[in-house]
């Protein structure tokens, strides 16, 4: 049996042996929000397939939907330039529970490995580069802009792979409110579609 530590040792248990071996890792931090979300399943998806499997990593959002992934660079930094790549997997959260409604998160959020929050917004933005992953994601985040009506101006002044809106909100940034109103058309949007799928 094998668990990654946070430090990054990864303990094994088997045959009546105890030994610690020191994995590089690199730790995804940051926050699922959906309105935040608490006790959240996050997830290093390395095959894409929506589901914790094998030696996928995972963690549980706190209270304030923060977390801390630690990934092992090893096992799935594919490329081996010290960095996860979004063709080498996707952060998922699934599960949880919206802090600011009560509500059960409807339907999982994505986001790329480097993003700092997952939210509606990122899962639209992953999606958008599975199909065109020529694109930057700067060039990713101002077509899903344009199609999604938000203010150039506004657009500019957001990213919407680091930049928290209910944070922001709770902060009186309004700018951080126009982002929730579009993440929260998005989500709703998105949990028809699984309710429909299911």
């Amino acid at each position: 049996i094998a668990d990654l530590a946070p430090g990054g040792a990864l303990e094994l248990t088997e045959w009546g042996l105890d030994l610690e071996v020191d994995v590089p890792v690199v730790t995804l931090a940051g926050i699922a929000s959906d309105g935040l979300i608490a006790g959240g399943l996050v997830f290093f998806d390395a095959n894409l397939d929506g589901q914790v499997n094998g030696l996928e990593p995972s963690t549980v959002t706190d209270a304030s939907g923060q977390y801390a992934l630690p990934v092992s660079t090893d096992l799935f930094d594919t490329n081996s330039n010290g960095s996860l790549d979004p063709e080498e997997g996707a952060l998922v959260v699934t599960g949880g529970i919206d802090i600011a409604t009560g509500r059960p998160l409807e339907a999982p959020l994505r986001a790329p490995p480097h993003a700092q929050v997952i939210t509606p917004l990122t899962s639209l933005v992953y999606e958008a580069w599975k199909q065109e992953p020529t694109k930057t994601f700067d060039e990713l985040e101002s077509l899903i802009e344009t199609a999604l009506g938000i203010d150039t101006a506004l657009g500019a002044r957001l990213n919407l792979l680091t930049v928290d809106p209910f944070r922001g909100v709770q902060q009186g940034d309004a700018d951080a409110l126009e982002a929730v109103k579009y993440g929260s058309k998005v989500q709703s949007a998105m949990g028809s579609i699984a309710a429909l799928l299911s």
